[in-house]
């Protein structure tokens, strides 16, 4: 008998959740005020423009995640949407569609940028439409499950090949560019302050990560 989606959430990824090892809050939209509060939170019910997503994760160590998840499930592909999805519900915030295929380990991701050079999400002239996504279900395939031939587009090209050993050696973490921002470029195209402040934020993080990698490196060898 197929599993619902909703038992699916409730008897799988809500567990794992909230696992000693992961010790994430799962709460309901419902129930919050001020998402700048949120720390390691799973947000339930989080509303966008064409509808409500399973999950919104507000927390710093979305790596942790991204790490449990690839060793209990196939994570093949990343969808990075556009800045402005979750307009006006959260400014700023970046969000990724992640497909997986539980049972299976990841061996590769593919990430495919619909963010980088795209114009933002807003909510009267330009509203997230279905259309933005059509060389993405190209690039794809038709297998649901993420099996259908692919081909890696390079440096210029928005889909991308990642392997597992790739994605490890960076802590488990996504934010992976490749892609030349043009409108930083532009004075007159640059982002919302938000969207600039978060990647600011966002690549301070990942700095403090690697030095207390190399800390705690450091200290290990002190004490052989």
């Amino acid at each position: 008998m197929k599993e619902s989606e909703e038992k699916t959430r409730k008897n799988r990824i809500d567990e794992k959740l909230k696992s000693p090892l992961l010790n994430w809050i799962i709460i309901h939209n419902d129930k919050v005020s001020d998402y700048k509060v949120l720390t390691a939170h799973a947000v339930e019910e989080f509303p966008t423009e064409t509808g409500p997503a399973d999950y919104a994760l507000f927390v710093d160590a979305a790596g942790d995640v991204i790490k449990y998840l690839m060793e209990d499930c196939d994570v093949h592909t990343i969808l990075r949407l556009p800045n402005g999805t979750f307009t006006p519900y959260s400014h700023g915030v970046k969000a990724n569609v992640i497909f997986f295929q539980k049972g299976l380990k990841t061996e590769n991701i593919w990430i495919y940028d619909c963010r980088t050079n795209i114009p933002g999400v807003t909510k009267k002239d330009r509203t997230l439409a279905l259309p933005m996504f059509e060389d993405f279900e190209k690039c794809y395939g038709d297998d649901p499950n993420g099996q259908s031939k692919r081909k890696d587009l390079g440096e210029d090209g928005r889909f991308r090949k990642f392997t597992y050993s790739q994605i490890k050696d960076r802590d488990f973490n996504l934010g992976i560019s490749w892609l030349k921002d043009e409108n930083l470029e532009d004075p007159n195209s640059l982002p919302e302050p938000q969207l600039l402040v978060a990647d600011a934020i966002t690549e301070l993080g990942a700095c403090v990560d690697e030095l207390q990698l190399i800390l705690d490196e450091i200290e290990e060898e002190e004490v052989e």
